[in-house]
């Protein structure tokens, strides 16, 4: 039997005929699509699908284990089909769907809209374009955003990963799982948000250490440079003054001229390295 066939699973309680069961059984290594365990629900399903077998569970001793399995995984896993028309259904999903979605797996087998319906509006364009990238590409399906469960409007972060395979006149069927991420992304967004805060702060340091190299070399420039300059001209004035004969006071007169000029050559250059002149030519606070 090829592993791509589907396959429904049906309970004791549903009166398996035990012909198909013996023809079916010997080679039989599978994943169910659906599990029926009522008459009602078996009828239903053989008119609303199309299997390609159906196999009674008393036939196949590895099934308890099975569901055992999938009942206790921490996720849900489930199958999902894409018809030719364009809907999206849940022929299969484990028992992790409750805890998930609060939504029993019969119905979200029967109403696929109930999770759809949970798709958060920002995150719904992303679920349903990474649905027709796997379906043009052929690659698996790959999803990850928020549902909205009511009736109180908890937001659950999910991580979707299908495996993507080809039904032919069927659409196109996924099997894989669903699992809970909002601690993982609770914490990956904490985590953003910390270093946009670290980010903020050391603009906002770097924003007062430059605001206060700005005021110093203001200060520097603008009273400093004035007292220099003011210093300079007094002693021009008093050197004008100074005994024509001795030669000792107007040489003085001259070194402290020459210092006064160095000092004052000093306090710009401080001031420039403090806050570079292209800053203020540009206008750049």
């Amino acid at each position: 039997m090829q592993k791509n066939c589907r396959i429904l699973l049906v309970e004791p309680s549903a009166n398996c005929t035990r012909e198909i069961v013996e023809q079916l059984a010997p080679n039989l290594s599978f994943l169910a699509h659906r599990v029926i365990a009522s008459p009602s629900d078996l009828t239903r399903a053989l008119q609303e699908e199309n299997w390609d077998a159906v196999v009674c569970s008393n036939s196949l001793p590895a099934t308890d284990t099975l569901h055992s399995f999938f009942a206790n995984l921490p996720g849900m896993a489930c199958q999902m089909r894409l018809d030719t028309a364009g809907t999206l259904r849940f022929p299969y999903a484990s028992e992790g769907c409750f805890a998930l979605l609060g939504i029993a797996p019969p119905e979200i087998e029967l109403h696929s809209n109930l999770l759809l319906d949970m798709l958060h509006p920002e995150d719904r364009n992303a679920f349903y374009k990474s649905m027709q990238e796997s379906v043009a590409q052929h690659t698996p399906w790959n999803w990850e955003g928020r549902i909205v469960l009511p009736p109180g409007g908890e937001i659950k972060w999910v991580n979707l990963r299908a495996t993507h395979r080809e039904t032919g006149a069927h659409g196109t069927v996924w099997e894989g799982f669903m699992v809970n991420i909002t601690q993982n992304k609770q914490a990956e967004i904490e985590i953003k948000q910390s270093r946009q805060r670290l980010r903020e702060l050391s603009s906002h340091i770097e924003a007062i250490k430059e605001e206060e190299r700005t005021r110093i070399a203001h200060e520097i420039h603008d009273e400093i440079g004035v007292l220099l300059t003011a210093l300079k001209m007094d002693l021009s004035w008093l050197a004008h003054r100074l005994p024509g004969n001795d030669s000792a006071l107007h040489e003085k007169a001259k070194t402290m001229s020459e210092i006064l000029d160095t000092a004052g050559s000093a306090a710009n250059n401080l001031a420039h390295s403090l806050r570079p002149g292209f800053l203020d030519y540009f206008g750049i606070v």
